[in-house]
Formats: C-alpha cells, structure tokens, sequence
C-alpha cells in the first residue's frame, strides 16, 4: 500500500507522518504548503525574521522528488492571518478560503502528474477539487480532522465559535469529511463529537499526535533541575476557545501563592481586553520559538490548559512529554491519564475545580512532584512517539482501502 499525503499550510503533525511512512516503505509523494528553501534562500529565510525562521524548522527528512511544495497559496493564508488578527474577519474570511481553495487546485494538478499511490490522505479543508482527482484514479480517500466535528464545534464554543468566525473554511472542511472513505481524528474526544452529530463511529480511526522528534530532542537537551518555585505554564493562542478567561480567573484566585506564572503566546481579539486583568506577577510573552518554548516546558512544573475545544493540542502532548503535570479539559482532547499525569477536569468554566487542582499540585513535596514528572515524562516518551503513530496510522488507510 502506498499513500500520498496533503498537509497543507503550516507546520501540521502530517510532516512527522510523512518521515515515519517513508521509513516504512508506505509514502508515495508528500504535498504540502511552503517548505524550507534550499542554498542560499535559507540565508533569507534566516534574515526575513520569526517567519522566516519558523519556515526553516520545517526541515523534513524526505527526498526532494518524494514532495511537492505549493508556496503561492500559503503566503496568501499568511496575509489572512495577518488580515484577521486586525479583527477584519469578514475580508480574512474571503482569503482564507480562496488560499485554501487554490491549493487544492494545486494538489489536484500534482495528482493528475503523478500517476501512482493507493491512499489519498488530505487534510480537512484543503482536498476540493484534489479529492475527485484522487477518487478518478481509484485512491480510497482518507480525511484527516483535528478539532471537533464542524456540526459539533458551535456546541463547545458558544461565544464566537470558530464556525461562525471563520464560515467558508468550515464548510470546506465538512464538504472534504462527508466525500472521505475514512475519517481520521487526533483524540478519542474528537471521535466523540463525530458520533454526536451522526456519524457513524465505525467510520472513525484514532490516532493521537505525537511529538515531533525534532521538538522530544530540545526538551531531552533542555532538561534539568527545576526551581524550588513551582512554575505554571499556559502556551498557546491567548484566546476564549483556549480557555485563557479561565487561565486569568485561576491566577487571581491563586494570588499571593508561591507560584511563578507565565502565559506564552499571541493574543487574539477576542481576548486581548483580558489581558489588563492579569495580575502584576503573571509573565506574558508573544509566541516563542520551537527551542525556546522546549526550554519554558522543560523547566514547567504544571502546564494549565482549560481548551473549550481542540483536536488533540500539539502543546499539551509536548507539555506531558516534557514531564509536566497537566491541568486539562476533556475537551482539549489531551491523552493525559486522570489523577495520574495531572487533572482532566470536565469543563473549562469549572474554575473553582481548575484552582484546586493547581493547587493540588503545587503543594506536593519537591520530591513527590520531580517522580510523578518523570514517571509522566517516560510513559508519553513511547504513547505519544512517531512510530505508534504511523502504526494507527497505517491501521486507518487498511480500514479506508477496504471501505472504498
């Protein structure tokens, strides 16, 4: 069997699949959007600032012929995101969906070329007109989806969900799931909302992402001894669907405690007034860097993420990797063991429950804490690795061939 994958913009989880596969004997072509330039454009890419540098982090071990780059439409998903974080949603809205929509264009052509390939695995959102392509050749098509169900997600967001902020992208994500063969989801919460909305769960494969090596590697490299000062860590888009009201309202509630907060991350409009409510001993800083945010990790004791809704967040995975006791949501799709790495705690408005459960933690003898984190950091050094994933992954495209 041979799959072609589509990641699309930005660097997904699909990359680390594409490597694991290659290895496996399985990848036939991997597509995607802006990948790191080669020679002297690398110098560039280094000079063009964060940007350019978070382009050179995608660094993927595969060979040149075995991908294809679709550059164009990505730096026009780059000026949408641009365009929405001035809070013009409605204009974001319109480039968003013709970036996406010529991408997919993009894809189909590289398709109608490469004339091979069992599986097609696309992304939800970016297959369109790729997917028909795919389906006239005979490839069982295999829909990966890493949020809530589109039909679900207003369920789990009801202050300005994203399907209402950002409709059209939405509905491409809905039109490429119902054309799939095979839907393929990041956390057993996301599988759930499929069956609440009707989809039939047997049509669903799990397959939880795991940590991309290249990021395992700065946290090994960054490990060491903690401060006697327990650090509570929340990385991630500043945003309502992220739980950062709730963040806030723990860190008032916790005043005054040992603690060192910090919150690390870009603040989007629609919680951006909420930042004048953080206390003066809260630490905030923009998006770092992939070393970086290892480093910040690496030296977290609790990582606090109360998500309203996610597919299975890259950061919470990493965060338990790095060996942190996690205070989550169910609905962050997280694969954090309940009353083992942390607390997994119903709803992201439970702040009274999420203030407990901090404090459950941070109350712990340094050296309880440093042996329930390394027990952590062991176990999801193997649950959470690129190769049990490329196996469930290689699990869902048999289900795909067999259903098509």
């Amino acid at each position: 069997m041979k799959a072609v994958i589509s990641n699309g913009f930005g660097q997904f989880h699909l990359r680390g699949l594409a490597e694991g596969l290659t290895e496996q004997g399985v990848l036939d072509l991997f597509i995607s959007g802006a990948l790191p330039p080669q020679g002297n454009w690398r110098k560039v890419a280094n000079w063009a600032g964060p940007r350019g540098r978070r382009l050179l982090e995608r660094e993927i071990n595969i060979e040149a012929d075995m991908t294809r780059a679709i550059s164009f439409p990505e730096i026009a998903h780059q000026v949408a995101q641009s365009v929405r974080a001035r809070n013009r949603m409605g204009l974001a809205d319109v480039l968003e969906e013709r970036s996406f929509a010529s991408y997919s264009r993009h894809a189909a052509r590289i398709l109608q070329r490469h004339n091979s390939g069992d599986v097609y695995h696309v992304r939800a959102g970016y297959g369109g007109s790729s997917i028909a392509v795919a389906r006239s050749r005979g490839m069982a098509v295999v829909c990966d989806h890493s949020i809530a169900a589109p039909k679900a997600i207003d369920r789990y967001v009801p202050q300005a969900p994203p399907a209402k902020l950002m409709p059209r992208m939405w509905h491409a994500m809905q039109r490429d799931i119902e054309a799939a063969d095979r839907i393929l989801v990041n956390s057993d919460f996301v599988a759930e909302t499929f069956e609440e909305v009707g989809v039939d769960r047997a049509h669903v494969s799990v397959a939880y992402t795991p940590v991309d090596p290249i990021f395992a590697a700065y946290l090994d490299a960054a490990a060491g001894a903690r401060s006697t000062t327990p650090t509570v860590t929340f990385a991630g888009t500043a945003e309502y669907r992220k739980g950062i009201d709730s963040v806030i309202a723990v860190i008032r509630r916790m005043r005054g405690a040992p603690v060192k907060w910090q919150i690390i991350g870009d603040w989007s409009a629609d919680a951006a007034w909420l930042r004048r409510e953080l206390p003066e001993n809260a630490i905030v800083e923009p998006k770092l860097p992939r070393k970086e945010l290892a480093a910040r990790l690496a030296q977290s004791d609790v990582f606090l993420f109360p998500s309203r809704a996610e597919g299975s967040a890259r950061v919470v995975a990493e965060a338990l990797r790095a060996g942190c006791q996690v205070v989550t949501t169910r609905t962050s799709g997280s694969a954090a063991r309940h009353a083992i790495d942390g607390r997994v705690l119903a709803r992201a408005d439970d702040v009274e429950g999420l203030t407990a459960a901090v404090d459950e933690q941070i109350r712990l003898s340094r050296e309880e804490r440093s042996t329930r984190m390394e027990a952590t950091r062991k176990y999801f050094t193997s649950r959470l690795s690129i190769d049990r994933y490329t196996s469930d992954v290689i699990d869902a495209y048999s289900n795909g061939v067999g259903r098509r």
